[in-house]
């Protein structure tokens, strides 16, 4: 039986390493992506749900391998942003409700 815990491990490790930055976004509005410090006491505090729940929601919607999962603010919203390989190679960046763990459908 194949398990999917060491990818999981690899991309919490991949967040917790993904450090603060300010991403443009083509409406122009600015992302501000968490410390690893920040994250944390975020999900101790149970204001947002865990990396391994939004990354689960992620694949359930996308299936693919997670690249790499981050955790952001954005007009007024905290999200984690889920960069996926999909199955047929593209890059895909999912959004999901930091708060929720659901997925962030925007067209």
């Amino acid at each position: 039986m194949k398990t999917a815990f060491p990818s999981v491990i690899f991309t919490i490790a991949m967040l917790a390493l993904a450090g603060t930055g300010a991403h443009a976004e083509g409406n122009g509005a600015a992302r501000t992506c968490l410390s690893a410090p920040e994250v944390r006491e975020l999900v101790d505090k149970a204001e947002v749900v865990p990396a391994a729940r939004a990354i689960h929601a992620a694949k359930t919607a996308r299936p693919g391998e997670v690249v790499k999962a981050r955790l952001c603010r954005q007009d007024g919203i905290i999200l984690y942003v889920v960069t996926m390989l999909a199955k047929d190679g593209k890059i895909r960046i999912l959004e999901v409700d930091g708060r929720s763990g659901t997925v962030i459908e925007r067209h």
